[in-house]
C-alpha cells in the first residue's frame, strides 16, 4: 500500500514538476513491485499524473483571465490565433483526443505543454481527463512491463 501511495505523491509531483521524472523513478520500482503487481503501481502513477495535468490546466485557464495576458490577448494578431485554435480544437473533437492520446501515451509532444494549451483553449475537460488517464496508464503499464521483463533476464543470465 505505501509503494501505490509513494506512487501517485509522486506522479503527481512529477506531472507538475517537469525535472522528477516519472519514467525513471517507475522503472527502478520495477524490481520492488512483485508483491504489488505492475497493474496498480501503473493505475496509481496514471491517476497521480492525470490529476497533476488537471491542475496544469486549470493554472492556464485561470492565467488566460490575467489583466496582463489579456491585454496581450486583445492585440489583432493573437485574437485571430487564439479564435483559429480555439476553433479547430472544438471543430474537430477526435483529432483533438488523438493528439492528447498521443501526448498522453507516446510523451510525443510533451504533456506538459500540451496540458497548458488545452487549459487555454478550453478544451473539454472530460475529453482531457479520459485521453490523459488511458493514455498514461498504457504508458506506464509498457514501462513496468519492458523493466520487469529486463529484469527477469537479467537474474536468467545471472
Amino acid at each position: 500500500m505505501k509503494l501505490i501511495l509513494t506512487t501517485l505523491v509522486v506522479a503527481f509531483g512529477s506531472a507538475m514538476i517537469p525535472f522528477i521524472n516519472i519514467e525513471a523513478y517507475l522503472a527502478a520500482v520495477a524490481a520492488a513491485i512483485q508483491d504489488v503487481g505492475v497493474w496498480y503501481v501503473a493505475a496509481a502513477a496514471a491517476i497521480g499524473q492525470t490529476t497533476g495535468k488537471v491542475g496544469l490546466y486549470y493554472a492556464a485557464d485561470w492565467a488566460m483571465r490575467l489583466p496582463w495576458i489579456r491585454k496581450k490577448m486583445a492585440t489583432p494578431k493573437w485574437a485571430e490565433s487564439y479564435a483559429r485554435w480555439s476553433r479547430r480544437i472544438h471543430e474537430h473533437p477526435n483529432q483533438t483526443a488523438l493528439l492528447l492520446f498521443a501526448s498522453a501515451s507516446l510523451g510525443f509532444p510533451p504533456l506538459y505543454v500540451i496540458a497548458v494549451l488545452a487549459g487555454q483553449l478550453k478544451v473539454n475537460i472530460w475529453l482531457f481527463v479520459t485521453t490523459c488517464l488511458v493514455g498514461r496508464y498504457i504508458r506506464f503499464l509498457v514501462i513496468l512491463g519492458a523493466a520487469d521483463w529486463f529484469i527477469h533476464l537479467f537474474q536468467t543470465w545471472f
